[in-house]
């Protein structure tokens, strides 16, 4: 014989459990919504032109090396356009990225001066042995008129320093010849 406490304690478990289903199942959803959305900002974004040829010629920022060496960044006095390359040590889709970047490096080095540009300086020795170009470490701050929405993000900047275009998310799963036709039109469309 099961004691009436017992029985009572089970039915106030299940009177709370009812009451608080709805609850658990509404947060649940609340939080499947949120996370389903930031999860869009963080998703691949095709190649797009980036502000008009017009726009004012980006400033030269900071960059630290691996042992805390500063140089500053510049594409004023460049003849050839450059291709920053926003990078993160932790960044999964960085690593899958990294082969293909790689190659575009090597295959437009004469074409195109790249770097990589980090906003952490952990791993950066990493990051310079694992890329055939220099990778720096930032501040965010000197880099906000960049509007960088991901990682990893390829931007290609003209000699006077303006933003021509850029690709950011995972082209890292895009076939390398994707990537040089996309970069070979960039070259073409600006006379490179």
């Amino acid at each position: 014989m099961i004691p009436k406490s017992a029985i009572s304690h089970v039915r106030t478990v299940m009177s709370v459990t009812a009451k608080m289903l709805p609850l658990a199942v509404g947060i649940s959803l609340l939080a499947n919504l949120y996370f389903g959305w930031s999860a869009l900002k963080y998703r691949s974004h095709p190649p797009t032109a980036a502000p008009s040829a017009s726009s004012l010629p980006l400033s030269p920022f900071l960059a630290m090396k691996d042992r805390g060496k500063p140089t500053f960044v510049s594409y004023q006095s460049l003849s050839t356009p450059t291709v920053l390359y926003f990078v993160a040590p932790n960044c999964s889709r960085c690593n899958s990225a990294a082969p293909a970047v790689r190659d575009l490096a090597k295959t437009f080095a004469g074409q195109y001066q790249f770097i990589g540009i980090s906003q952490s300086r952990d791993d950066l020795r990493l990051l310079q042995r694992e890329y055939p170009f220099p990778v720096y470490s930032v501040d965010a701050s000197d880099i906000k008129s960049y509007k960088i929405d991901g990682l990893p993000s390829l931007l290609v900047i003209a000699p006077p320093g303006v933003i021509k275009q850029r690709w950011t998310g995972a082209y890292g799963l895009a076939s390398p010849q994707v990537l040089h036709n996309w970069l070979s039109a960039v070259g073409d469309a600006n006379g490179t």
